[in-house]
């Protein structure tokens, strides 16, 4: 029982010695004075016991917060790192001062301020550095809000967008491009529950293949008498020239809005995190446990989204192809 010397007893909030006769809950793993656990005849610990969670010796968490630095997270990939590692383990990123000034000899030494721990400079090359590339903590703030609250929010893939956060937090003109709102378009926005963006690229690529549709209105009829022009594509377009050049045209509307995606992706998840964080905030004010609930419920990805929006584009496709079936098919 010598691990609970010091521990506070839940019951009378004296410290435990080694000479104490000592019970230790079987559920939590609470420790208490014999007497104090048989004059309360259970374990006061019902928070633990009702979130599934066991006691942790708090001396134990002192030791560990003292022997253990804070982990850096790299603001270039996102690699958690030691506090202490002088540059990130996976992309080599400078993490400490010193080692950016062996990186960087044209940045020449700052010395510290003898009241502070912070770095001051009045090197302008040094204070961008600084501030874009400098590791990220739990601790930290990004425009404002709270590392920890925007983790909450994004949750999956946090570390990049906590980089991606952080340099448009510094310069809100920088591009980056985001693949997976490339290569997905509207679905990546949708999955991450941007469904006003989502929404509107969606009905700009559902209008860009309507000239399309169109023509093949008027093209299917001919198609059905003569098989052959499906090979040789020798349609009759007479009267159908206007409607062909515009078809054309807005067959490169798919990738313009793909294109478009990735540029604008980064920035608009961006604003949309920082919108709902605050007016979360704002809603729930000191309510710190419900304001981390909505986080989580606000936040995150929503893959049923997606395929409920695949599907609901399956089904039109569905319909009107039973629709031109009927119209053309009929005897």
């Amino acid at each position: 029982m010598f691990q609970y010397t010091g521990v506070k007893c839940p019951v009378c909030q004296n410290e435990l010695t080694e000479e104490d006769d000592i019970v230790v809950c079987p559920e939590c793993g609470a420790p208490y004075h014999r007497g104090c656990y048989q004059k309360e005849g259970r374990c006061i610990m019902e928070d633990l016991h009702q979130s599934g969670q066991e006691w942790e010796n708090p001396n134990l968490l002192k030791e560990r917060s003292v022997s253990q630095p804070t982990a850096l997270l790299c603001p270039h990939c996102g690699q958690p790192n030691d506090a202490r590692a002088p540059m990130c383990e996976k992309c080599g990123l400078p993490l400490q001062r010193q080692t950016m000034l062996e990186e960087f000899p044209g940045i020449e030494a700052i010395p510290q301020d003898e009241e502070s721990d912070e770095e001051t400079s009045d090197d302008p090359k040094y204070e961008a550095y600084r501030q874009l590339y400098s590791a990220i903590s739990i601790h930290d703030l990004i425009d404002g809000v709270p590392v920890k609250d925007l983790i909450s929010f994004c949750q999956s893939n946090y570390l990049y967008f906590l980089r991606v956060f952080k340099m448009l937090s510094r310069r809100l003109n920088s591009l980056m491009f985001n693949w997976p709102a490339f290569f997905f378009n509207f679905i990546y926005f949708f999955y991450r529950k941007m469904y006003k963006t989502g929404a509107i690229i969606l009905g700009v690529l559902t209008l860009s293949y309507l000239p399309s549709f169109i023509l093949a209105y008027f093209l299917v009829p001919q198609a059905l008498e003569n098989p052959v022009l499906l090979t040789t594509l020798a349609f009759d377009i007479t009267g159908l020239e206007g409607l062909l050049a515009v078809a054309q045209v807005c067959s490169y509307v798919p990738m313009g809005l793909s294109l478009l995606s990735g540029f604008i992706a980064n920035r608009q998840y961006y604003q949309h995190t920082m919108a709902h964080i605050a007016a979360l905030r704002q809603q729930y004010g000191e309510n710190e446990a419900a304001f981390q609930r909505a986080l989580l419920a606000k936040g995150g990805a929503s893959l049923q989204s997606v395929l409920f929006v695949i599907l609901g584009i399956l089904t039109a496709i569905f319909i009107a192809s039973v629709t031109m079936a009927f119209v053309f098919l009929q005897p």
